[in-house]
């Protein structure tokens, strides 16, 4: 509920639709669809305990690799289930609990597909670099992972900053994709900083394939709280 509220906030819901616990196969429940001018937003929420690390290498990456498994891996692969559709040329259905048919998709009317997994954790660098642990195919773009108190925050801050904050977002997440394999960073909003101080440095960053990017957290005075006026 909470995810909903954050996106249903920073989207206009004139230019939007919003799909809740939906469906387009039987018997598997999605958390929420977004469509927006030819965009859509798979987005998953996880709520999967990160438990604490322990002294043994060897029995620390294993849990880590299970609480991975179970939260940011999930996710992508049910943000994935419905990608699927959309990269079809075929026309499916986006269906509620009961099976009542709300929209009919045309894939060719959507020209940008982006998988979100916020996650009830931070997974520090497993989740800003998502190539250390996600199995995915090579054909298969990155979703973005992050942490819902990160995803709101950055989120406020786009609209504080930028006259086109919806804009703002969906160049974000097609740039960030691009970074993975290739940088380093224990915390998401220290990226999130570094973009919303130079979009224009972000992608030369994105584009520049043979860089191993690192970030720093002294960008985060971006959100530091801001002003309230009463």
């Amino acid at each position: 509920k909470k995810v909903v509220e954050i996106f249903k906030s920073f989207f206009s819901p004139k230019e939007t639709f919003f799909y809740e616990n939906y469906s387009i196969e039987k018997n598997y429940e999605q958390d929420l669809l977004i469509i927006h001018k030819g965009t859509t937003l798979i987005i998953e929420t996880k709520a999967s305990k990160l438990r604490e690390p322990l002294r043994d290498v060897d029995k620390a990456i294993k849990r880590l690799e299970a609480d991975f498994k179970d939260s940011i891996q999930y996710g992508f692969e049910q943000c994935k289930r419905v990608e699927d559709y959309f990269f079809d040329t075929n026309p499916f259905d986006i269906k509620d609990k009961k099976g009542k048919i709300l929209y009919n998709v045309n894939p060719k009317k959507i020209h940008n597909i982006y998988s979100i997994v916020v996650t009830l954790e931070r997974f520090g660098s497993l989740q800003t670099d998502l190539s250390l642990m996600l199995n995915k195919g090579n054909d298969v773009d990155y979703p973005w992972s992050i942490y819902i108190d990160d995803l709101e925050i950055f989120l406020l801050a786009l609209k504080y900053h930028y006259n086109n904050p919806t804009g703002k977002f969906l160049n974000f997440l097609k740039l960030r994709r691009e970074m993975h394999s290739r940088m380093y960073a224990i915390d998401e909003l220290d990226i999130c900083a570094t973009y919303i101080q130079s979009p224009e440095k972000f992608r030369r960053y994105a584009d520049t394939k043979e860089v191993f990017l690192e970030f720093s957290p002294f960008e985060q005075g971006d959100f530091m709280p801001m002003p309230v006026f009463h």
